[in-house]
């Protein structure tokens, strides 16, 4: 029996990639009505139905409102659901230059990764323990390259790895939606090179705090890791 290829994609959804893309690059003004379904149809060539299907979508990552008589309307960027991950996608090149957007995200930063931290310190298996340690040489080893990807990618792996140590599902839950708008945060710590090498110490202090259960030090250590990436966010937006 032959399996589902994963990297098929609906027409819909397709659609809705290239459509949210236009949205967000602002080629569609916010709170005007989107042209006609006929002429986005044609344009984007693809059937009303999968059209009417990729606004649904749409509708449901906030991007537009569909009100019966008024048309489909792009809805302005503070109604987006960036924790959605295509719209965290889509939006990447503007949230990284959006201070507000990047500070809004301290805040959450600031509620969820110390609470992580702390509970993974009393619940992470010694499995969980070992992939914490191995994230965390995985971004000892990208320091030695010029790679800002991989250190993005790094940096995400060792923070999914302390929140399943949580063993608390709605952090977890949380975590999981915030993850894709991280990356947006990240890249902005890693683009200043020494900043990214400075942390990477708090990142093993974290480690070690959960491996030892030392959970008002895991709590701790994640503040001060927080505030750093805060420091550097200051600096780049002055």
């Amino acid at each position: 029996m032959k399996t589902a290829d994963p990297a098929w994609r609906s027409g819909a959804s397709v659609a809705c990639d290239k459509i949210g893309r236009a949205i967000v690059a602002g080629r569609f003004p916010e709170l005007e009505r989107l042209p006609k379904e006929a002429d986005l149809a044609s344009e984007f060539a693809i059937s009303r139905n999968t059209l009417r299907e990729a606004m649904k979508a749409l509708a449901a990552k906030s991007l537009v409102e569909i009100a019966p008589r008024r048309g489909t309307v792009v809805l302005p960027r503070s109604r987006w659901n960036i924790l959605d991950r295509d719209v965290a996608e889509w939006a990447a090149e503007i949230f990284i230059n959006d201070p507000e957007f990047l500070d809004e995200l301290l805040v959450l930063r600031r509620l969820l990764e110390p609470a992580a931290a702390e509970a993974a310190a009393i619940h992470a298996t010694a499995e969980e323990i070992a992939d914490i340690q191995t994230a965390y040489q995985a971004m000892a080893q990208s320091v030695k390259t010029d790679d800002l990807d991989l250190w993005v990618d790094v940096d995400i792996e060792f923070h999914k790895a302390v929140f399943r140590a949580s063993h608390n599902r709605f952090i977890r839950s949380v975590a999981d939606a915030v993850i894709h708008a991280l990356k947006t945060s990240f890249r902005v710590a890693s683009n200043q090179p020494t900043s990214y090498a400075q942390n990477l110490q708090n990142h093993k202090l974290l480690a070690d705090a959960i491996e030892n259960k030392d959970s008002a030090g895991a709590k701790r250590i994640a503040v001060t890791l927080i505030e750093r990436t805060a420091d550097v966010q200051k600096k780049v937006f002055q």
